[in-house]
């Protein structure tokens, strides 16, 4: 027993399954970039203390909401220029050396 496809046949259902992968592969990925949103604790560094101009923390330090400062220092930037995203940002370089975070 041969079976024939009938390409015109099954087109009526492809139109119809198609929109609708379309669909729920849309909502996949919304569903995966609001978990993924949540990775990064604070990654705007807006949850800590006041830094003023700038304050300078020290290796362990957790001043930061979500972070721990390992290595040397960082610098944890208010009002110096203007930051990326937020009104926060770090200065990597620190005052004593290379510093590095974790979070």
């Amino acid at each position: 027993m041969r079976i024939k496809f009938n390409a015109a046949a099954s087109l009526p259902c492809l139109r119809h399954a198609l929109p609708a992968a379309m669909l729920s592969a849309a909502l996949a990925l919304v569903s995966l970039s609001s978990t993924a949103a949540g990775l990064i604790q604070n990654g705007s560094f807006e949850m800590g203390p006041n830094p003023g101009a700038f304050t300078n923390f020290d290796a362990g330090s957790t001043a930061i909401t979500g972070w721990t400062v390992v290595g040397s220092t960082i610098d944890y930037v208010g009002s110096i220029w203007v930051a990326s995203d937020g009104a926060r940002s770090l200065d990597l370089d620190g005052s004593q050396g290379p510093p590095y975070t974790t979070g």
